[in-house]
């Protein structure tokens, strides 16, 4: 997509982008890479192209997303821990019981199709 945006910038400096955390943040779609959205501001990369900005998303929601950080945010191995763990098992009850909804247990509109 950024080489189709892009079409000034060369491969490797596109790479570039990729593996920049403040030039390129992709957006999970139900934690699956593959169908996720990003935005990207590629800085003077993107200046012959006359691009400052990208903002590239399926139009999609799914029962996994969320504006903010919430109880579908990525762990980290310390959530494990003695004293976090009982937050984590929280959560899980929380996950369990979204999807147990989003598979009909009750109507939650716009979460039952993607389920």
């Amino acid at each position: 997509m950024l080489e189709f945006l892009l079409p000034s910038v060369p491969m490797e400096k596109i790479s570039d982008i990729l593996s920049s955390s403040t030039q390129y943040y992709c957006d999970l779609s139900a934690h699956l890479d593959d169908i996720g959205g990003f935005r990207s501001q590629p800085g003077s990369r993107g200046a012959s192209d006359k691009v400052t900005y990208i903002n590239t998303y399926t139009t999609d929601k799914s029962a996994t997303y969320q504006l903010h950080t919430g109880i579908f945010k990525r762990r980290k191995a310390w959530h494990l821990f003695p004293d976090k763990i009982d937050k984590l098992m929280t959560d899980m009850e929380k996950i369990a019981e979204t999807f147990r909804t989003c598979g009909g247990g009750q109507t939650m509109d716009g979460l039952e199709a993607n389920a």
